[in-house]
This record gives C-alpha cells, sequence and structure tokens, in this order.
C-alpha cells in the first residue's frame, strides 16, 4: 500500500470516527486530564523503552554482539521516533536492524536478535492475554476468548520451533527449489543458522520471555495510566489483554502508523468492555503524545548523529 493510500485510509478512519464520537465532549476531557497521571504515564513507558533496550541487548550478546546499553538505547529511541511517522511498527524494526549492521556489521546476527524479540513479544502477548483471561468476558466480537488464545498459543508455538529449527528446515527445503532461486540459498543458509544459534541458550530465552512480559506489563500500565488521568473507571485486566492487541494492529504492513488506524482499533476493542466512544478516542491519542514524549530524545539524536562521527563500539 502506498503512502497516498496510508494517508487516505487514516483520513477514513478519523472521518468515521466523527460520526460516533461528540468532538466537544472529546476536548472537553483531553483538557480535565490530571497531568499527574499523564506525567505517570510518561515514566511507564519510559520503562518500557528501557527494558526493551536491554532485552535486545542480551539477544545481541547470545550471538557474540556486546555493546553498551547507551549506543543501543539511541537507537531503538531513534527507531521509536521513526515509528510514529512511518507505516507499521515493523518499519521501524527495519531502521534498528539496518542502523545497528550499519555501524557493526554482522547483519545476519542482527537480523536473528530482532526477529526473536518480535516473537519473544508475540509470546509475552499471548502470555498476559491468558493471564487476565479470568476476567474477561467468555466471548468478545462473537468470538470465544479462549479460543482466540489457544490459536494464538498454537501458532506462536509454530512460529518459535521454526525459528529454533531453522537450520534444520533449510536443510530441507533448499533441495527443492527451483535453479533461478538457489543463489539465494547461501545466504538463507547464513541466516538461518544465526536464528538457530539460539536453541541451545535455554537461560537466555527464559529470561528475554520474562522481560518480554515485563514490557507489556509497563505498556498496559502507562496506558491505563492514561485512562485513569480522565477517571475512567475499566478495569486494569481490560488493558492488559487488548493494548497488546493495538501493537499487533501497528505491525499489521497497511497499518498507518501511530495515527488513524491505531485510534480506530482502539475504539472499537475498548467499546467491547463499555468504554465509551470519546473517552477511548482521547486516552489513545493522549497515550501517542505520551509516548511521543517518551520518543523524543531519538529525533534529537537523529538530527545530532548525522552531524557528528560516530564512536560507539563493539566488543567480540
Amino acid at each position: 500500500m502506498g503512502a497516498a493510500a496510508r494517508i487516505a485510509l487514516a483520513a477514513l478512519v478519523f472521518v468515521g470516527l466523527a460520526f460516533v464520537v461528540d468532538l466537544r465532549e472529546l476536548l472537553r476531557l483531553a483538557a480535565s486530564a490530571a497531568p499527574a497521571w499523564l506525567v505517570a504515564s510518561v515514566l511507564a513507558f519510559t520503562v518500557d523503552q528501557a527494558l526493551s533496550t536491554f532485552k535486545w541487548r542480551l539477544l545481541l550478546e547470545g550471538l557474540g554482539l556486546r555493546l553498551p546499553f547507551l549506543p543501543l538505547y539511541k537507537t531503538t529511541t531513534k527507531a521509536f521516533f521513526v515509528s510514529f511517522f512511518v507505516p507499521s511498527a515493523l518499519t521501524a524494526d527495519v531502521y534498528k536492524g539496518v542502523a545497528l549492521a550499519r555501524t557493526h556489521g554482522s547483519a545476519k546476527s542482527v537480523t536473528s536478535s530482532i526477529v526473536l524479540e518480535r516473537l519473544l513479544g508475540i509470546a509475552s502477548i499471548v502470555t498476559v492475554g491468558v493471564m487476565a483471561l479470568g476476567s474477561l468476558p467468555a466471548r468478545m466480537w462473537g468470538v470465544d476468548s479462549a479460543t482466540t488464545l489457544a490459536v494464538g498459543g498454537v501458532a506462536l508455538v509454530l512460529g518459535l520451533a521454526l525459528f529454533l529449527q531453522a537450520d534444520r528446515v533449510w536443510a530441507r527445503v533448499a533441495p527443492l527449489l527451483p535453479s533461478p532461486l538457489q543463489r539465494v540459498a547461501p545466504h538463507v543458509t547464513d541466516l538461518a543458522a544465526a536464528f538457530s544459534a539460539y536453541r541451545s541458550q535455554r537461560a537466555l530465552l527464559a529470561v528475554s520471555f520474562f522481560l518480554s512480559v515485563a514490557i507489556q506489563f509497563s505498556r498496559c500500565t502507562a496506558t491505563w495510566m492514561v485512562a485513569r488521568a480522565l477517571n475512567d473507571p475499566t478495569p486494569f485486566w481490560a488493558f492488559l489483554f487488548l493494548v497488546p492487541c493495538l501493537y499487533m494492529v501497528n505491525m499489521l504492513p497497511f497499518a498507518t502508523s501511530r495515527l488513524g488506524l491505531e485510534q480506530g482499533a482502539f475504539v472499537v476493542l475498548f467499546g467491547a468492555v463499555g468504554m465509551p466512544a470519546e473517552v477511548a478516542l482521547t486516552v489513545s491519542l493522549l497515550s501517542v503524545l505520551t509516548s511521543l514524549v517518551v520518543a523524543l530524545p531519538g529525533g534529537v539524536w537523529l538530527v545530532t548523529d548525522r552531524r557528528a562521527p560516530v564512536r560507539e563500539e563493539v566488543y567480540r
């Protein structure tokens, strides 16, 4: 989907929302937001960013790339800032991979760490959903909640198995490729080897998974705090289950950065648990604003680092 189509989609979402929300009520709610809760939300998003960086650092170390925390935090924050202005959260992953590979090389290892980071993130989303299952309505949007999580869990297990067994799977698939594709086989072989390098690192996988769960809790808490700033009574379990779904929505190829599709999804998802449309849209927009505050240093670093030589070091 091209840029014009994405802009049109975002505009269409907001036009649709204009028919279901009272804009004056929206402005009143935004003006009434309690500053203390918004500051707390910024702090929670900051914890999220720091934990995400630390997890990525551990995954890189698992492949022999030892980087200082601060330069890596700068890279992740730059990518976070970029995610506000580019389609799909996956584009930010591409930025992270290209930026780190350009600085330190080891593109296959960097790619492997980012793919595993996403898989562990999805694993934590399913886990947090299971934790919230006891409080969820039995059916949401006409679908059984437990069935939804079960299907997600099966898909996740299959995805992780393919990742960790990538070298063995590829060894069976590669000989079946037609001749024109054989030229890419060596590159895929190297990438599959980088994926499977994590197979024996069970302690690293366990620690990274628990960090992923902590990240989901911090993100959900940050959004819940914005809702509390508006004195909204929606229970915390709803945020535990639904906020991760919003991050999944932002990974879709046709997602329109942080404005547009995310707000439409927020209103629909939280409407299912009784949050008024005006409140949901206000919470969504204020959540974007508070997370943007955390991302702003990344925008500054994008400008300043282009003017200064890179002095980051990597230890192998």
